[in-house]
């Protein structure tokens, strides 16, 4: 495998031909806040399923089902350190649940960076 090497300003990367980058982020990407990192986050994930985004979370924070009655099965994330909020998935995209309420961060697309 070819390797190439950058240096400059006091930081050394090595890159590899045929390394996923977004893959080496997933890795390192530090969740705190998934309402405010949504958009972030959604980004990073593209591509995954929702089950396979599910399952990046629940390895990156405790994720717990709410009780299903109607609509989509809606999750409970508290992240490493102790942020928590209520979601669900929406055509690859996360809603969040307040006090009758759900909502988008304003910032966040509402668009699904898949396409």
């Amino acid at each position: 495998m070819q390797t190439t090497r950058y240096t400059g300003h006091g930081v050394n990367i090595v890159a590899e031909a045929g390394h996923d980058q977004k893959q080496s982020m997933r890795a390192t990407f530090h969740l705190i806040d998934l309402v405010s990192q949504c958009a972030a986050l959604e980004g990073l994930l593209a591509g995954m399923s929702d089950v396979q985004k599910i399952d990046w979370l629940s390895a990156h924070g405790r994720l717990a089902l709410v009780p299903k009655h109607e609509g989509p099965q809606v999750f409970h994330f508290t992240s490493t350190v102790g942020l928590e909020t209520r979601f669900f998935l929406r055509n690859g995209l996360f809603v969040f649940l307040g006090d009758h309420t759900t909502f988008r961060p304003d910032w966040a697309a509402l668009t699904s960076p898949d396409g």
